[in-house]
């Protein structure tokens, strides 16, 4: 069996991480993402067949990779779904009028101030953490943030070739169209 050393310092930092999940499942799928996502032919975004879905009407996201997102004239500045949402709150806040406003509008768990420990990500810009979720949950928020700022939403996705995927392999979009 291979052995790998850690220093102390890292092994907090992915205790944090890891909140209620056990460290080794986290390195497990951190190691499986960067293979699937290293060893084989890089992928652009989605193609002009991807399928279209509604924010209304979700897929199942199991295994679905974040590509590319907007959120009005806005692009997304990350490659990951909790990485666009922290971006949506960010605009959400800034639009909506803090943090009470994006509390009311998301059932996320998110607090005033910083927070570390049990998955939250603090997001410095607007003093607030939010805990970080899955892409199902991510893309279910995002969509009501533009709702209620009545910002159209874009988000391309692809489905990892994983047997529990949906379509593995595929590429999907998601839009909300402001009215």
């Amino acid at each position: 069996m291979p052995y790998v050393e850690v220093k102390e310092s890292d092994l907090r930092r992915l205790r944090e991480l890891a909140g209620i999940f056990e460290i080794k499942d986290v390195i497990t799928k951190l190691i499986d993402d960067f293979l699937e996502d290293y060893t084989k032919p890089q992928v652009g975004k989605p193609s002009t067949t991807a399928t279209e879905y509604s924010f209304d009407d979700l897929p199942s996201l199991v295994h679905a990779k974040f590509i590319s997102g907007k959120i009005g004239d806005i692009a997304s500045n990350s490659t990951t779904w909790n990485g666009f949402l922290e971006q949506c709150l960010e605009i959400a806040h800034g639009r909506l009028g803090g943090f009470g406003a994006v509390a009311r509008v998301v059932p996320l768990n998110i607090v005033a101030g910083e927070r570390a420990e049990e998955g939250y990500r603090y997001v410095p810009s607007i003093d607030l953490s939010f805990q970080g979720v899955s892409a199902s949950y991510a893309a279910r928020y995002i969509g009501q943030i533009g709702k209620a700022l009545n910002s159209s939403v874009e988000i391309d996705f692809l489905w990892r070739t994983k047997e529990e995927a949906l379509k593995p392999g595929e590429s999907g979009r998601l839009i909300y169209r402001a009215r």
